[in-house]
């Protein structure tokens, strides 16, 4: 799997549970969501910097 698809599945994923919280009237405050998102999109940032880096190690 690839990082781009491993980033989407986990957007996916905290999306699916924010609005099943949503749906179940859990009490979830939308700056937490935010922070899930933000820290998703970090760490696929970084990823893309270190296969980057990877590749122009080998060359």
């Amino acid at each position: 799997m690839t990082e781009e698809k491993r980033a989407l599945a986990r957007l996916a994923g905290i999306l699916g549970a924010f609005l099943a919280a949503k749906l179940l009237n859990y009490q979830i405050n939308v700056s937490i969501f935010v922070n899930f998102v933000i820290i998703v999109v970090v760490l696929y940032v970084l990823a893309k910097k270190r296969e980057s880096k990877a590749k122009e190690d080998r060359k």
